[in-house]
């Protein structure tokens, strides 16, 4: 096997070093978030703690579920409606013969049948 070249392997080093070192600024500024969150500390630019947005954010939340339940019961409601009105209609036009559908048809067959 070829030997590595010494410049390579160092300046593949200090790539993965500065790597390492953007990784660890990432997790540190994590976990200052997360004790924040956990010590009731200050929105950044707010009057707020981060318990308090949270709780906010989850009403508001639970508030559009809320809402989305029942824009689908309603939903459910004129499903269901419109299942009996196709059922009724299914029903009359069972007895009516395939060339009358419009109103106009069935006129006309009346007025011959007379």
């Amino acid at each position: 096997m070829k030997r590595p070249v010494r410049d390579d392997f160092e300046k593949k080093m200090r790539d993965l070093d500065k790597r390492a070192e953007v990784l660890k600024v990432s997790v540190e500024a994590n976990r200052y978030k997360r004790r924040q969150v956990y010590e009731g500390g200050k929105v950044e630019g707010g009057d707020v703690t981060y318990r308090e947005l949270i709780a906010t954010n989850i009403e508001a939340v639970k508030k559009v579920r809320s809402e989305r339940r029942e824009h689908l019961d309603q939903l459910t409601a004129l499903k269901e409606r419109q299942r009996e009105l196709d059922n009724e209609k299914a029903g009359l036009m069972k007895n009516v013969p395939r060339n009358y559908h419009t109103q106009q048809d069935l006129q006309q067959a009346i007025q011959e049948k007379q």
